[in-house]
């Protein structure tokens, strides 16, 4: 008999990623329909409210981290492919928050963040890049309480731009 310290995660499967359905049916100058626009919009805000409302931060939220599944309309002349539910992966950034939907982060003396990433640099609200650089130009270890009372309105403003533009509001 073999012990092994393995551990194994059953997932279910989800066809692909929001940015692979994008890639290959909406490529530019495509329209994506905007009935898929608020289908995504709306379950993409459902589960960020909940993940608000247990004081979650996703802080990674971009189309190759979220997964969709989809089904051909039959009934519609053009059988054009619609989104039957989207799904958030990749919590790898994520963090819990205070009842106040605060979060605190360390910097060194030296400028760079202490412990773990903070997030996708361009998928983080503006005010917490604000609140971040000034303690990173302060050149002295210091805590920082970054608010995310507004980062899921942001994420999901920066979502819905990319998906009807193509690329993220904020260079």
């Amino acid at each position: 008999q073999t012990n092994r310290k393995t551990q194994f995660f059953v997932l279910e499967h989800v066809e692909m990623s929001l940015g692979q359905l994008l890639a290959s049916r909406f490529a530019a100058p495509s329209i994506v329909p905007r009935r898929m626009v608020a289908t995504i919009m709306s379950q993409v805000g459902s589960g960020l409210r909940h993940l608000d409302r247990h004081r979650l931060a996703h802080r990674d939220l971009k189309t190759d981290n979220i997964m969709v599944e989809t089904r051909i309309n039959d009934s519609s002349t053009t059988h054009e492919i619609e989104i039957t539910r989207c799904v958030l992966i990749d919590f790898g950034t994520s963090c819990r928050l205070s009842d106040d939907m605060k979060d605190v982060v360390v910097v060194s003396e030296r400028g760079k963040l202490l412990g773990a990433s903070w997030g996708n640099a361009s998928h983080i609200a503006p005010e917490l890049h604000s609140a971040l650089g000034s303690a990173m130009r302060g050149r002295k270890e210091t805590r920082v309480e970054l608010d995310y009372s507004r980062q899921s309105v942001f994420e999901l403003g920066a979502l819905g731009f990319e998906i009807v533009n193509g690329c993220h509001p904020v260079s």
